[in-house]
C-alpha cells in the first residue's frame, strides 16, 4: 500500500479549520434566534469562549532535555493558566492526553489516533471544559478516497 506523507501545512490546517468551526457553532448556539435578537448587545453581554491550539510534540520523540517528562508539568500549567475552555491538541500521544486529563481534571477528549482509528499513533484531539460543554455527537474522518478508514491516503 502506498502512503504520502502529510504536509505540516496540512497538518496545522484541519485543527485550526476544526477550531475555527467550532467557535462559529457556539457563537451562533449562544444567541438568541433571529426574530428576537438584541442587535444593540455589546461584547461585554457576549458570552467568553477561549479557545487554544497547542502542539504539546509527542511524548515518544528524543528530545533530550525537551523530552516530554522534562516539560510536562509546564503543559499542565498552560492549562492551569490560561483556563482554555476548547484546546486543539496536536502530536498527542494516547498517554500525554492522560496526563493532561489527570493533571487538569476538568477536561473531556473528542478524538481518536491516527494509526488504528483508537489509540495508536498520534492524535489531532479536541479537549473541552466538562463544566461548559455537553458533547451530543461527535466523529472523525479522513481526507482520503475512504474517509472512515484510518490512514489511508
Amino acid at each position: 500500500m502506498f502512503y504520502r506523507k502529510i504536509s505540516i501545512v496540512t497538518k496545522a490546517f484541519i485543527p485550526l479549520t476544526v477550531l475555527l468551526s467550532l467557535w462559529m457553532l457556539f457563537n451562533v448556539c449562544s444567541c438568541q434566534d433571529i426574530a428576537g435578537a438584541d442587535l444593540n448587545r455589546t461584547r461585554a453581554d457576549a458570552p467568553e469562549l477561549r479557545v487554544m491550539s497547542f502542539n504539546i510534540r509527542y511524548g515518544s520523540a528524543n528530545d533530550g532535555e525537551n523530552h516530554w517528562n522534562n516539560r510536562r508539568e509546564m503543559v499542565f500549567d498552560v492549562f492551569r493558566n490560561h483556563r482554555p475552555d476548547i484546546v486543539g491538541l496536536q502530536e498527542a500521544l494516547n498517554f500525554q492526553i492522560a496526563e493532561i486529563r489527570k493533571a487538569v481534571t476538568k477536561y473531556g477528549q473528542i478524538g481518536v489516533a491516527r494509526e488504528d482509528g483508537k489509540t495508536e499513533g498520534e492524535y489531532s484531539a479536541l479537549l473541552y471544559r466538562l463544566d461548559r460543554f455537553d458533547v451530543d455527537e461527535s466523529g472523525t474522518f479522513w481526507f482520503s478516497n475512504t474517509p472512515e478508514v484510518p490512514l489511508c491516503l
